[in-house]
């Protein structure tokens, strides 16, 4: 996930898990941070993460969802989650390496689909990040 901020331009972080495990571990780190920031005593600077339900003073701030993008948001976790269930059992099958053997051809066809999913997964993830912060 791109957690670029004025400080730390271009910051690229690998994340474990699913879309839950990232936005649980970068609200983590905005808080760390922000709790080094005063004790230091100057101001935090906050990347940009992906604004959740449970801040009701920030939900007044964003701009109106559309009908169609209110729909999209609440289809993406589910999405997201379809993908990366599907990536682990193709990257499970590839694991296996009788596949290359049994089926050449099934193995290249799940190691194409696995760079697919890696790409739709991505495209989806900041999707979210962009209604979200919305």
């Amino acid at each position: 996930a791109c957690e670029s901020a004025p400080d730390q331009p271009g910051l690229w972080r690998e994340y474990e898990g699913s879309v839950q495990d990232w936005l649980v571990q970068s609200q983590r780190a905005q808080a760390i941070r922000a709790q080094a920031a005063q004790r230091s005593g100057s101001t935090p600077v906050v990347a940009a993460t992906p604004v959740t339900a449970a801040a009701p003073p920030a939900a007044a701030a964003r701009s109106k969802l559309s009908y169609k993008e209110q729909r999209e948001l609440a289809e993406l976790p589910a999405k997201i989650e379809a993908l990366e269930k599907e990536q682990a059992e193709a990257r499970a099958q590839l694991a296996d390496g009788s596949i290359y053997q049994r089926d050449p051809g099934l193995a290249q066809q799940l190691f194409k689909r696995d760079a697919e999913i890696d790409e739709v997964l991505l495209a989806a993830m900041e999707r979210w990040e962009v209604l979200s912060a919305r």
